[in-house]
């Protein structure tokens, strides 16, 4: 399928862009000496769903809402937690990693979109 000029170079920006917001929550938290919360854990596990999904964009919102204050937050948001939701820093710093190596998804796989191949 051919994009139109620059599309591929665009989607390249929106995901390092994306990975140095996540990386960012990351370090915010690693300064602190302590485990993601259970809000930063659904945050970072979306950011990277969302990165592999080719959702970059989306990625780069939820790596920010990771960083939200404890008191900013939705006091009636429920946060899961267990299962997947259940790790420490070194996994998510792990599946940056492979994240970063992905190649760059030329479409993003949410919404509609007119770049969408007709059998995705």
């Amino acid at each position: 399928m051919e994009y139109p000029a620059g599309h591929i170079q665009e989607r390249e920006e929106e995901k390092r862009q994306a990975i140095e917001i996540l990386e960012s929550a990351i370090a915010s938290i690693e300064g602190q000496k302590r485990a993601p919360d259970k809000w930063e854990r659904v945050c970072l596990v979306r950011a990277m769903s969302c990165i592999f999904s080719g959702a970059y964009e989306l990625a780069a919102m939820e790596a920010h809402l990771a960083t939200t204050p404890s008191e900013e937050r939705s006091p009636h948001a429920t946060v899961p937690s267990g299962g997947v939701y259940d790790f420490g820093l070194d996994v998510v710093k792990t599946a940056l990693e492979e994240a970063r190596n992905a190649p760059v998804e030329p479409y993003t796989r949410f919404g509609p979109t007119i770049l969408r191949p007709a059998n995705g």
